[in-house]
């Protein structure tokens, strides 16, 4: 049974709407309601899979409403109802799944619901799988050569990446790779775009799309449209236990980091958190490293020339190059650190010079 709420702003019209939904015995209206400001306190409280919504209010208009709540997680449905026939555009805009001219007529009714329960159907289908099941697939930044036609082709890829998300709203989209060109002209720039980008995929034989739902953007399946693909920047580091390669190698193919600093996009800049991701994916494989002492320790003076803040990393390099190189090596080291540092405003800690006069000390004796 399809759950509804009606709103229009004129209550016996929508009175006569949820009586015509009723009878059709496929839509349980939870409620009908006149008032705009209403409908988030309903939404909040309960699953809705459909508002069936007037265009023209006094208090904000159908469509400023719809696309607001388009950006809510698990947003409804939106059906528009109108007078007027001349918002198709503007519906489209919306992502509103249809609309229904004044008077409804049984066979528009019918359509629509038809339409709906497809849609409601193919979302269950989705959110039914278990979260383990959603299919994630590794695309190394360095190996992809995807000939991109433009390069808003290989930006709108790169991002969608390193979002590391399952979906990106389209207003999240705009803002960073178009700012300043408003929602219309935006949204047909994330269109055409997304267009060319899948059919690069598409000659490349990858079973891999962007696709759009509801206002947000994902990759999906080509051969399963149901099945959303959370794409990894880098691989398991358990998948890569049987390539013959140092970790330094390893590392340099995969450091995303260093390839988007080249690009130099203005909203990778804000990208932190994949900073932390990487340092953690990265730090976990030269750990698998460590029993061959010589490739651990440059894998671990690579990470820091990338992290040259984390103390950690020096805290396992210094007594290393000791052991393995000696106190001559150390003191070099140690000297670079300190003018590389200087030169960025960092200072070693007390910590950190302290370990390293121990080492020296002990050397000595």
């Amino acid at each position: 049974m399809i759950k509804a709420i009606v709103l229009d702003d004129e209550l016996a019209a929508g009175k006569w709407l949820s009586r015509k939904l009723k009878e059709t015995g496929r839509v349980e209206v939870f409620c009908t309601l006149q008032n705009p400001l209403e409908l988030t306190e309903n939404l909040n409280k309960n699953h809705i899979d459909v508002v069936f919504l007037d265009i023209e209010m006094p208090e904000i208009s159908g469509i400023e409403l719809a696309l607001q709540l388009s950006m809510k997680e698990n947003a409804p449905e939106i059906i528009f109802v109108t007078a007027f026939d001349r918002y198709a555009l503007e519906a489209f805009r919306a992502d509103a799944l249809d609309y229904l001219v004044k008077p409804v007529i049984d066979r528009d009714l019918e359509r629509v619901l038809a339409k709906l329960e497809k849609r409601l159907k193919s979302h269950t289908n989705v959110t039914e799988r278990p979260r383990s099941a959603i299919e994630k697939r590794c695309f190394s930044i360095s190996d992809v050569n995807l000939n991109f036609p433009t390069a808003k082709c290989e930006e709108l890829f790169l991002y969608m990446l390193l979002k590391n998300k399952q979906s990106v709203s389209k207003w999240e989209i705009i803002e960073d790779l178009w700012p300043g060109k408003g929602l219309g002209k935006g949204e047909a720039n994330i269109r055409t775009t997304a267009f060319r980008l899948n059919q690069v995929l598409d000659k490349q034989g990858l079973d891999l799309r962007v696709k759009s739902t509801k206002g947000y953007y994902h990759f999906s399946s080509v051969f399963n449209k149901n099945e959303i693909v959370a794409v990894r920047p880098f691989p398991l580091t358990e998948d890569l236990q049987h390539i013959e390669a140092s970790a330094v190698e390893i590392l340099r193919q995969h450091n995303f980091l260093k390839i988007m600093e080249e690009k130099d996009y203005l909203w990778a800049v804000m990208l932190k958190e994949h900073e932390s991701a990487y340092y953690k994916w990265a730090m976990d494989l030269v750990e698998r490293h460590r029993d061959r002492e010589a490739l651990f320790l440059q894998a671990l003076c690579y990470l820091q020339e990338q992290f040259p803040w984390k103390e950690s990393l020096l805290a396992e390099i210094l007594p290393l190059i000791m052991k393995l190189e000696g106190a001559v090596a150390l003191k070099h080291f140690f000297r670079l650190q300190k003018e590389e540092r200087s030169h960025m405003g960092i200072k070693l800690s007390q910590g950190i010079r302290a370990l390293y006069d121990n080492l020296l000390d002990r050397s000595e004796i």
